[in-house]
């Protein structure tokens, strides 16, 4: 077997240095791959830099033509290309650099394609289109390739509105409600020294005060949050802590020193862990960040609604609320935000939806009717649904007042109840025999309402707008029987005519106020107009 040995040495002599070479083959591949791969990294780099330059140069070229008026259409084409090319050189690209190119046109963007067509009048255009090139010259490979962007910026008239929070008044018993429930909302567990509540005069600041969206942002940010963006201000989770000591530090900013000490007191209690994004809140359409930060957001809608959205789908429980019903001895109440009070700001045709709720009361009914009987016991009505869509359908900017349209649609609600209650006849004893069935429903209904501002929506006409209904007719809607016959005999004639008014009476005096304070409106929707901005750049394209 010698042979064969040899014969395999030699073989292995003969194959020393492949390796090498294959490695030296593979070098020559990486290289040049890692060269390509440099060269259209260059090349999408500049891609980039011309897209944000031609979004840059598009939007200053349309705020030209929104503050100036047509000199005539040749004067025009010049005037915007002038301005085009001037933002151009603020930001760092040069028109004049080697293969760089830069088109200016002008013309319509259609509202719903988007799509740009030319105008053969100048004075008549309402958007431009800027193109820009730019030509990469490749590092490892021979030669150079062009690259283009455009962009499109047209004018938006943005208006803005809340749905479903009360600012126009409120009353006594919406402040008693209020205390309770926002303390389970706002306090930390357990902190029984927390307690956020005021009578009617003390919300009446809050029901008045406004801060800007941009004053909140500022404090945000000076507080520590990555928030400078209005995308990050959005979407970036926030403590009601964080959000309350902001408030706080704006409103003493702008010399506001009695809301000022009402959001510094409660940030002190406010839960520091429970945290919720504004966006969840305030929907902003794209174009509307500019009017957005500018906005003046009511600082009841900001306490009640931040509360509310922060909460989540965790139910509030109150034992006994602090509002006194005739022939109830208490009342309880439990509830949970399934949506909650929002804000539009964006172009007309945007809508949000608002203000669902599964709310249970229960008054623990009293009601002596004399010579005859004593009812006793707890009905638990329980409320599901309702709630608004609100659209902003127009906004009119033309001439003065300037006005926004808003419509809403009511969404169907249900409060129910199927107690048995305590029927005690006179000289008797009690007897757990009175079905009760209370069986309220209502339709979804639509409306609108114009608002008009002449002073740049710091007063508008009217200040608020309620559509929809405004009670649950329950007593309309209740029945009842027995399986005694005594007290089968007095269901019609004595006992629903009493309970009947008591069940209105807890309609008018707790479930109302109460889901109005909230902006939870049952059946209906309060709607409160917040801005109108007419004539601001955006991008369409």
């Amino acid at each position: 077997m010698g042979w064969l040995s040899n014969a395999l040495s030699a073989r292995r002599d003969e194959e020393r240095g492949a390796i090498l070479v294959l490695s030296a083959v593979f070098m020559v591949v990486m290289v040049v791959l890692v060269a390509l791969a440099v060269d259209i990294g260059f090349l999408g780099n500049d891609k980039r830099d011309d897209h944000k330059m031609a979004d840059l140069a598009a939007l200053d070229g349309m705020r030209y033509m929104i503050d100036h008026s047509c000199p005539g259409s040749s004067q025009q084409q010049t005037d915007v290309t002038n301005a085009v090319n001037q933002s151009l050189a603020r930001n760092g690209y040069s028109t004049s650099g080697h293969g760089n190119s830069v088109t200016v046109e002008l013309g319509t963007v259609d509202p719903t394609s988007k799509v740009f067509s030319l105008v053969a009048d100048k004075c008549t255009a309402t958007a431009v289109r800027v193109t820009v090139g730019s030509v990469t010259g490749f590092r490892f490979q021979p030669g150079s390739q062009g690259a283009s962007a455009k962009a499109v910026a047209d004018r938006a008239d943005i208006g803005g509105f809340s749905i479903g929070s009360n600012v126009a008044s409120l009353s006594t018993n919406e402040a008693a409600l209020l205390g309770p429930i926002l303390s389970q909302m706002i306090c930390n567990p357990g902190d029984v020294s927390c307690s956020v509540t005021a009578n009617a005069v003390g919300w009446g600041g809050l029901l008045n005060g406004t801060v800007t969206l941009g004053a909140l942002q500022q404090q945000l940010v000076n507080g520590g949050l990555d928030v400078g963006s209005f995308d990050k201000l959005m979407n970036t989770n926030i403590t009601l802590a964080q959000l309350y000591t902001a408030s706080a530090s704006a409103l003493n900013n702008q010399g506001d020193a009695a809301d000022y000490n009402i959001f510094n007191t409660i940030a002190g209690q406010a839960k520091s862990t429970q945290s919720f994004k504004l966006g969840d809140y305030i929907t902003v359409e794209q174009g509307g960040e500019t009017a957005a930060l500018a906005t003046g957001l009511n600082l009841f809608q900001l306490l009640v609604g931040s509360a509310e959205i922060a909460n989540g789908n965790n139910a509030v429980s109150v034992p006994n609320i602090s509002v006194t019903v005739p022939s109830v001895s208490s009342t309880s109440l439990s509830l949970t935000a399934v949506e909650k009070p929002k804000i539009y700001i964006g172009p007309a045709g945007g809508s949000v939806s608002t203000s669902q709720i599964n709310m249970t009361v229960t008054p623990n009914l009293n009601i002596g009717i004399p010579l005859v009987a004593t009812v006793t016991g707890g009905v638990p009505l329980h409320l599901t649904g309702g709630g608004a869509i609100g659209t902003l359908s127009s906004v009119a900017c033309q001439g003065s007042p300037q006005s926004i349209t808003v419509g809403a649609t009511t969404q169907a609600y249900a409060a129910t109840a199927s107690p048995t209650l305590s029927v005690t006849l006179p000289l008797g004893s009690p007897l757990n025999v009175l079905n009760l069935n209370v069986n309220s429903t209502g339709g979804s209904g639509s409306g609108s309402q114009v608002f008009t501002t002449a002073d740049q929506s710091k007063t508008w006409t009217p200040s608020t707008a309620h559509i929809g209904a405004t009670t649950l007719s329950l007593s309309a809607n209740v029945t009842a029987s027995s399986s005694n016959s005594v007290v089968s005999n007095l269901i019609n004639g004595s006992l629903l005519p009493a309970i009947k008014p008591v069940l209105d009476t807890v309609d008018s005096s707790v479930i109302q106020p109460l889901m109005k304070a909230l902006g939870a409106d049952v059946g209906s929707a309060d709607i409160v107009p917040l801005t109108v901005k007419c004539g601001l750049p955006q991008l369409s394209s």
